[in-house]
């Protein structure tokens, strides 16, 4: 079974490998280079994954992750959180904002296919 992914980062090498990497996990995953356009793009169709940076020029990733778990038609999304930024207040702070899992950069494949898994199975068990 395919599952649908949206793969967000303002830099598009980063995003287009991460995408690379998700189809190989049997995902249809688009990068989308914005929140903005991510947040639009999803009214058109939920995916079953987000990957969001959590540093983008302008944006505080935290509060795109905020306003994505106030919106009752994106509540549900999963959101794995990924940046170069791992301190402790970082991670801490993007997952009490309401990210599933967080993954320094760069995502490694292997640790992308355990965590992607983890979120999966945790979310269907919910």
């Amino acid at each position: 079974m395919t599952h649908t992914a949206l793969v967000v980062d303002d830099n598009r090498e980063t995003a287009d490998g991460i995408v690379k990497m998700l189809s190989l996990l049997d995902f249809h995953a688009r990068p989308v280079y914005s929140p903005r356009l991510a947040i639009e793009s999803m009214t058109h169709g939920l995916p079953q994954l987000l990957v969001l940076d959590v540093h983008m020029q302008g944006v505080d990733g935290g509060e795109v992750i905020r306003f994505i778990r106030r919106d009752p038609l994106l509540a549900n999304v999963p959101i794995l959180a990924v940046s170069s930024d791992n301190q402790d207040a970082i991670v801490t702070g993007i997952l009490k904002a309401g990210a599933d899992a967080f993954l320094p950069k760069p995502v490694e494949f292997d640790d992308l296919e355990k965590t992607v898994a983890d979120i999966l199975t945790r979310r269907t068990a919910n």
